[in-house]
């Protein structure tokens, strides 16, 4: 298996290599990163250009390389699927392209309502190039049935026996005990001790705009008298972090981590009873199940979310979590957690069986491969007819 990715760091948003660099990361497994000039924020013209050109590249370094037996290309990036198709198509080897982003429809539903048709007439070109990549697919996969239908939409056709779901897998990080050990007396120093006596709220993720925060500090001045009660951790950095810290100003439950390591997003899962995910409601992540909300599943964490959509209606069914609709409505969430300890005990259960049978590493990793040996096998079967 050869995994294709560009060089760089998303999260931090930093160059790994200035050259194409190939790396064994298993017996059957090698990574091969395409040199590009790098981005510093998600929405921007320096992020198109950085995906035109590692595309292009991209597209040599496949054509030159041995053909596999299927390619999964994610979207996005349009221009990296279409340097695959482009490929497929020459070298005779099925392409799916899986739906990871609404791209470029998420860049129209963060403009203002008046400036969304004329953005949409602007970025039509990207409109007509996803239709395109879409069509020409052999099979479309996506990370949520939501996603799925778009991608079908967009290819003008149904489903074809093909296209599937595949989940956000979130495989279970390990840590030695020393190591959590260290961690919880880091939290317990920075005066993050363990109580359970309060109700300990955690975030972790980029402080950008993808999520709103500002509901959840208005909720928390809401509770009056109630607010020692609660304790809200944030660990994170990112364009936003200032504003939210404004935001929080006066409110001594809530705490700022900044930046911190899987080992101490575990102990901090160990000592919360909920997790929040105050996403902004636009049509990507209405339609999403974000890879963050299997993380906290996978400690048993319920969810408190911002939005409904996908995750609202997945919280709901499997009753690991909850709605929360603007300040009044976080608080009067909060409110009702501070007060019914059995049922944050109960959503902690289903919680973990939501992540066991849903998002699993090992089970969404299994669903895909025969996904994918059923797309091989057919692609064989139907070039042997060709």
């Amino acid at each position: 298996m050869v995994w294709w990715t560009d060089n760089v760091d998303h999260m931090r948003k930093r160059v790994r290599s200035r050259q194409n660099t190939s790396v064994s990361l298993a017996a059957n497994l090698e990574l091969r990163m395409v040199a590009g000039p790098g981005y510093k924020r998600n929405i921007s013209a320096a992020r198109l250009l950085h995906y035109r050109t590692t595309s292009r590249e991209l597209g040599r370094w496949m054509s030159a390389s041995e053909p596999p037996d299927v390619c999964i290309a994610a979207l996005p990036a349009l221009e990296w699927v279409n340097s695959a198709l482009n490929v497929g198509e020459s070298k005779r080897f099925p392409v799916v392209v899986d739906c990871r982003d609404m791209w470029p429809d998420l860049f129209v539903d963060l403009l203002p309502a008046y400036l969304r048709w004329p953005g949409r007439l602007a970025l039509s070109p990207l409109f007509r190039q996803k239709q395109r990549a879409l069509r020409r697919a052999f099979a479309i996969s996506g990370i949520t049935a939501q996603f799925l239908e778009w991608g079908l939409a967009a290819a003008g056709r149904e489903h074809n026996g093909l296209d599937f779901v595949a989940h956000h897998a979130y495989p279970v990080p390990e840590y030695g005990e020393d190591t959590l050990a260290e961690c919880a007396e880091w939290w317990d120093r920075a005066g993050i001790v363990e109580d359970r006596g309060l109700l300990t709220i955690c975030f972790f993720g980029m402080l950008a705009s993808g999520f709103d925060f500002e509901p959840v500090m208005m909720g928390l001045r809401r509770m009056g008298n109630r607010a020692p009660e609660i304790r809200l951790i944030i660990c994170g950095e990112g364009p936003n972090l200032r504003d939210i810290q404004r935001s929080a100003y006066g409110l001594d439950g809530v705490y700022f981590a900044g930046h911190v390591s899987g080992a101490h997003i575990k102990t901090m899962m160990d000592r919360s009873d909920v997790a929040l995910a105050p996403y902004v409601g636009t049509r990507n992540f209405m339609s999403n199940i974000p890879g963050k909300i299997s993380e906290y599943l996978s400690a048993g964490l319920p969810v408190l979310s911002g939005i409904g959509g996908a995750i609202g209606a997945y919280l709901t069914s499997n009753q690991c979590g909850w709605r929360y609709s603007g300040a009044a409505g976080f608080a009067e969430s909060v409110a009702n957690l501070i007060d019914e300890p059995d049922l944050r005990l109960r959503a902690k259960e289903r919680a973990k069986e939501a992540f066991e049978r849903d998002f699993r590493a090992d089970r969404v990793v299994a669903q895909a491969e025969r996904a994918l040996r059923l797309i091989a096998d057919r692609w064989g079967g139907w070039r042997g007819l060709g």
